[in-house]
């Protein structure tokens, strides 16, 4: 078999570059997804099955986002990513090109032998060629891992630019359709896609055996989050509900982007035990990790998109053997709250005294917690098994 990966990732000798190019951090939540995605896929082929990647870079558009203007391509053995013109409209009619004369030269070279198109998310510039690609010989694939406009996450936007984005965001879920099998983080994503009757499954996300962590040996009573810090995501929830504790020995690290920065600095200014740790690449934030004692997603259960969402931290945290708080959202099935550790309600005194609570629990507790939710994130949702179950749907 023939596979063709598009995606908009970086590899790691790339990050520290793209770390000074951005301004406003880099995703690293979805280049590691798509490096799981390739991982497994990569387990799951043939020796005789052939493997080519088209790639650009996940970089916001300058001069607010970026701090480059134009980016040559790179073009290696089995792998091509996009040149880049960095402006509003010129950036994506550019991409657009590319990726159209890319994908079908690719189509043509296998002179009609069968080939699987396996597209990270609904980035418009692959979707837009794939939907106009009708090929006997080719089947197209996705996993979508969010949804736009009132099925996403509310990012505040106003104006001419949100209302395009909005058409766009409508655009991309009617061309949709033109795929034809799918992989969806929530049960509930086939709805507003109508793709109840298609060849679709739920795949939550992927977790990464081999991705650095240690057992807890020694407590450390540091509370982390790493992600995207916005009050969108409740980080004034948990800023508040830390704060009400009084024991000098408890911590709370905070890593990652996003608009709510200045809050995290403002409580961390009143109160030294609240540490904000900057952006940080992947490796830094695995480190980060295996100190800490309790690792937090504080999203709360609140707005249509979290129907449509399964936080992807949720996964990488399991991974890392320690007890993970988290509320209950919609889009994240019952059997994870096995070993999941969820607050009674959304007020900021029950998650201080859930978290007081869990730091509290002798180490060997919170030891074996962390280790069983490792064991079962691992099982269930390998790279390989992941992907072998996508690209079944069709044989």
């Amino acid at each position: 078999m023939n596979y063709l990966f598009l995606g908009s990732f970086y590899f790691s000798e790339e990050e520290d570059k793209l770390e000074e190019l951005s301004k406003c951090g880099l995703q690293n939540s979805i280049v590691n997804f798509q490096n799981n995605m390739l991982s497994g896929l990569r387990e799951f082929m043939q020796p005789d099955d052939t493997l080519y990647i088209i790639n650009h870079f996940p970089l916001g558009t300058y001069p607010k986002q970026a701090r480059c203007f134009f980016l040559n391509g790179e073009k290696r053995r089995n792998y091509q990513r996009l040149s880049l013109v960095n402006i509003h409209v010129v950036k994506q009619i550019w991409y657009n090109h590319q990726a159209k004369v890319l994908i079908r030269e690719w189509v043509k070279s296998l002179k009609g032998e069968e080939g699987k198109i396996i597209m990270y998310d609904l980035l418009r510039p692959y979707l837009k060629s794939l939907s106009s690609l009708n090929a006997a010989n080719i089947k197209k694939y996705t996993i979508i891992a969010d949804l736009p406009n009132e099925f996403g996450y509310n990012k505040n936007e106003h104006g001419l630019k949100a209302l395009v984005k909005k058409h766009l965001g409508y655009q991309n879920m009617k061309m949709v359709s033109k795929l034809d099998c799918f992989g969806l983080l929530t049960k509930q994503m086939a709805g507003p896609l109508h793709l109840e009757n298609r060849n679709c499954l739920v795949i939550e996300g992927f977790s990464n055996e081999n991705r650095f962590y240690r057992p807890l040996e020694i407590d450390s009573y540091v509370i982390l989050y790493t992600g995207l810090i916005s009050v969108e995501y409740n980080i004034d929830g948990l800023l508040s509900a830390f704060s009400m504790l009084k024991e000098k020995h408890f911590q709370l690290w905070i890593c990652g982007p996003g608009p709510s920065i200045d809050l995290v600095k403002e409580y961390s200014e009143r109160d030294s035990r609240i540490k904000y740790k900057g952006c940080l690449p992947q490796s830094k934030i695995a480190e980060l990790q295996s100190h800490a004692s309790i690792l937090i997603n504080p999203r709360l259960n609140v707005g249509e998109f979290t129907k449509y969402s399964f936080p992807s931290k949720i996964i990488e945290y399991m991974s890392t053997a320690r007890p993970v708080i988290a509320y209950r959202l919609s889009g994240i099935p019952e059997d994870y709250y096995k070993y999941l550790i969820a607050p009674d309600d959304n007020s900021p005194e029950c998650l201080s005294q859930l978290m007081k609570k869990v730091l509290d629990y002798p180490t060997d507790k919170k030891r074996l917690i962390g280790l069983s939710g490792r064991q079962f994130v691992i099982e269930r949702t390998n790279p390989k098994k992941q992907m072998q179950k996508l690209l079944n749907l069709i044989d």
